[in-house]
């Protein structure tokens, strides 16, 4: 990839609102999926063979959601508004 690694993962990038460009972005969007799809990969063993595609969508979607982090309600207030805002 031509893309230089400046993203670190070991650093939250939220927490005091540093500004990422479009390529840390990718980077940061990209680490943390490939994490999601690792741990639901390493898993697939256990997953009941009769599920569909709407069970495994609900899995990966529960096991998205679980990624919290703390936001001031400034932070979520901009972020909502930001997603209406740009038809995200």
């Amino acid at each position: 990839m031509g893309i230089p690694r400046t993203y670190r993962p070991d650093v939250d990038v939220f927490i005091g609102g540093i500004k990422m460009t479009k390529e840390e972005k990718k980077l940061f969007v990209d680490d943390i999926m490939d994490n999601i799809r690792q741990d639901i990969m390493g898993k697939l063993d256990k997953i009941p063979d009769y599920w569909s595609g709407r069970e495994l969508r609900m899995y990966i979607v529960e096991r998205t959601a679980e990624i919290k982090m703390p936001v001031s309600l400034v932070e979520k207030r901009r972020y909502q508004a930001d997603v209406i805002n740009n038809d995200l």
